[in-house]
């Protein structure tokens, strides 16, 4: 890490090839250690180049692991914006507090015997219930990361819950039932995936999108909304699940009723009495 910066002015000035762009970020450099942690650099922008660190592995045995947010360079700072993702030992980690707050891809579906992941500095906004992590971000309160090894056989989400986050309950292998929130406006990405306890999930009627793998090998009988459509994409599973509604174009408001993708609400207007969703 001494010559972080030399390097990535070197990189700047010759333009770096398109084979060495990192998922991201263009990879500057990699197999960095710090602490117990690997992690590689990347520079992000086009104009204002801001580089990041990212956390590829942890190699520790600590039950609690502290993931920084960021790590030093050359008498600074480089800030983290991805979570490690391979460990040396999963099945000893326990509690996991966070130093920053990122987009979270699933990298804790692998920590079998994880119970809670709090972040560091906990306010109204970023924080933790019963281990159960939580985000009051854009589109109101995100259910972010549920822990695998959490013992529970039921849970209940809150009802302020209005989005579960991607691979937000991936393979919890204890749990049987989980309650959804009424609030619940949308499922993201293989949220249920690999959920194999799970019995049966009933969708709220104020869910409008439920995305790619949402119960991918997960067992439980999926209860929708009836008019829940399967809509292809270009995800690795090819499709995800859309609310449609009867409506007329706002262009033409005496035109004959259609149904139309709920996403697309602004350029319609719903026929009141079908719908008991109001677009924000």
């Amino acid at each position: 890490m001494k010559k972080i910066v030399a390097v990535f002015i070197v990189f700047v000035l010759t333009m770096v090839s398109a084979d060495t762009v990192s998922a991201g970020g263009r990879l500057i450099s990699e197999n960095n250690i710090y602490g117990d942690f690997t992690y590689s650099v990347s520079a992000f922008g086009d104009c204002a180049i801001e580089i990041l660190a990212q956390l590829m592995s942890y190699n520790g045995e600590e039950e609690h692991l502290v993931i920084p947010g960021s790590v030093p360079c050359d008498g600074g700072k480089l800030s983290v914006n991805k979570y490690p993702s391979q460990y040396r030992f999963p099945e000893k980690i326990k509690k996991i507090t966070l130093g920053c707050d990122l987009w979270y891809q699933g990298e804790f579906a692998g920590l079998p015997n994880l119970e809670s992941v709090q972040y560091q500095k906990e306010d109204r906004n970023i924080y933790s219930r019963d281990g159960v992590f939580f985000d009051d971000f854009i589109g109101g309160v995100w259910l972010k990361i549920y822990p695998r090894g959490k013992k529970d056989a039921s849970y209940r989400m809150p009802e302020n819950v209005a989005i579960l986050g991607p691979y937000a309950f991936a393979n919890c292998k204890n749990l049987r039932t989980v309650t959804l929130s009424k609030n619940l406006t949308e499922i993201d990405d293989y949220a249920f995936s690999s959920c194999t306890a799970l019995q049966k999930i009933t969708v709220p009627t104020r869910v409008t999108y439920i995305g790619s793998g949402a119960f991918k090998d997960c067992s439980a009988r999926v209860k929708m909304p009836s008019n829940m459509k399967k809509v292809k994409d270009s995800s690795d599973e090819g499709f995800h699940y859309e609310l449609y509604v009867k409506c007329r174009l706002k262009k033409k408001p005496r035109s004959a009723m259609k149904k139309k993708r709920f996403r697309d609400i602004d350029e319609i207007f719903p026929a009141a009495k079908k719908v008991t969703i109001r677009a924000l």
